[in-house]
This record gives structure tokens, sequence and C-alpha cells, in this order.
């Protein structure tokens, strides 16, 4: 890879993991997601302006699956939250970022895409890794089993993964209409809007103002965080191969479970490091496969 784009996407990775951990550790976790991303969307809205004037929106599809996005992503939004409200970020990160697998099989169910033997192995080691950060200790092989039946942030967090999976297929199918960033706006535009009726439906107004008052800086901070991490990844995209990039992004798990470790004192760090980097293996080769 390119130096200068695996610093980017280095950086860009780190942000993502630092947005998580704040979201970890905020108090409503639903409201701060909202209010950032929200943030993050009136950054972007001036650079959503110049492409659309430039470059035109593209065909009418393309706010279609910016709304079928939306709404995906926005149940991501919500399962993340409830996978924060009881889970260890060292725990549920990892997971949901393991999305790549699943994308694949379903790029290849409705895109027609070819699937390498690189692929499958990076599959195996993806599952392998996130079935291995669900245990405590190496001699509890069959406790990621009971997890998955009793443990509430497991399964949302599974949920969250599945939610990544599918929205990023219809935005790869949208940024074949149109340009990458105008595609971005509207599926965090179509976002706070979905989200936001949720939250002001459900939280009570003083919620929503105690989340701000009490966590404005990170909440600033984690808008700024968003619109640059996704700017250095389309660098990225320009300087190397889009696959390479996809996959070593996924650095950003391993970064996930050390903050986790090191911040928030989270246990089981050891196992989840390993596991965390045989999932980081396994997406990257399904990236390059």
């Amino acid at each position: 890879m390119n130096k200068v784009a695996i610093l980017l996407v280095l950086i860009s990775a780190f942000f993502h993991a630092v947005r998580n951990y704040y979201t970890k550790k905020a108090y409503d976790k639903q409201v701060f997601l909202w209010l950032f991303v929200s943030f993050a969307v009136l950054l972007n809205f001036p650079i959503f302006l110049y492409y659309v004037y430039n470059l035109g929106l593209g065909p009418k599809v393309v706010i279609t699956l910016g709304l079928i996005s939306g709404v995906l992503n926005s149940l991501y939004l919500y399962f993340l939250s409830r996978a924060y409200d009881r889970g260890d970020l060292s725990h549920v990160y990892p997971i949901i970022r393991s999305a790549p697998p699943i994308i694949l099989i379903l790029a290849v169910i409705f895109l027609k895409e070819q699937v390498t033997l690189l692929g499958v192995i990076g599959i195996l080691l993806v599952a392998l890794g996130v079935y291995s950060i669900n245990m405590k200790k190496i001699s509890d092989f069959f406790d990621p089993l009971n997890s998955l039946i009793t443990e509430k942030p497991t399964q949302f967090a599974i949920i969250a993964m599945f939610m990544v999976a599918f929205y990023s297929i219809v935005d790869k199918v949208n940024v074949s209409l149109s340009h990458p960033l105008i595609v971005g706006f509207l599926l965090n535009g179509f976002t706070i809007l979905f989200f936001g009726i949720f939250v002001i439906l459900n939280k009570e107004k003083k919620i929503i103002i105690n989340e701000w008052v009490k966590n404005k800086k990170a909440i600033l901070f984690n808008g700024i965080l968003e619109f640059i991490s996704y700017s250095l990844i389309l660098f990225a995209f320009s300087m190397d191969n889009v696959s390479y990039v996809v996959g070593f992004r996924q650095i950003s798990i391993f970064f996930g479970v050390l903050m986790g470790g090191h911040l928030l004192k989270e246990k089981h760090i050891a196992l989840r490091l390993v596991a965390s980097l045989v999932i980081f293996i396994g997406a990257f080769m399904i990236g390059i496969a």
C-alpha cells in the first residue's frame, strides 16, 4: 500500500475508535449519537451543495437508496446504543466492525460478485475472531454459544453488524450512480431525520438538554472526527486500491480494544486483543480478495 494512504487510514481508523469510546462513555447514548451525527451533517452540508451544484445529484433513485440507507443506519445506531448500554467497548466494538464477511456474502448474492479462496479464508478468520471475543477464558470454549442466547450486548452488537452490512450494500450501489460525498451526506441526512424522530418521541426534553450540557465538547469533537475520518478515507481511496483501504481500515478494531482495556479498565483484554487481531487479518484478507 501507498505509505501516505496507510497513514491516512490509520488516522481515520483511530478516529473511528475514539468516536465509539466517547459513545460508550455518554450518559444517554442514543441522544449522544443523534447529536454528534447531526453536527457532522452540518459540517458536510456546504460540501454536499458544492458537489450537487457541479456534478448534479444523479438519477432519482439515488434519493430513494439514500432513504433506505438512512433507515438501516438509524437501526444500526439504535442497536449500537443498546449494545453499549450494558456491554464493554472491547467486546461490542470488534463485533460491530466485523461486517466485511456479511457484506461479501450479500455482494455475492445480490450483486453477483465473485468470491475467491482468500475471501473464504478471511470469512472463516473473522468468524473465529468474533466467536473468540465472546470467550472469558480459553477453556470456556462453548461460552460464546451461551452468550448468544443470554447476553443482550452480544445480541444487539450482532444485529448492529448486520445493519452495517445491509446499508453498505445499498451505499455500494448508490456510489455507482452518484459522487461518494453526495451519497454519504444523504445517508447521514436521512439518518438524523429518522433517528431524530425516534429520539424526540422517546426521550424527554430534559434528557436531550442534559446530554448536550454534560457532553457538549465530546459531541462537537465526535462530529468533527466523523467529518474528518470519512474525508481521510476518500483521500486514501484516491491514492490506493479501494479494497486495500477498506480491509486495512478494520485496524480500528485493535484500537477499540486497547481503549477499552487501558482507558475503561475492562476485563479479558488479552484474549480480546488476540481475537481482534484475528478479525483484522480476516477482514483485510476479504478486502484484498
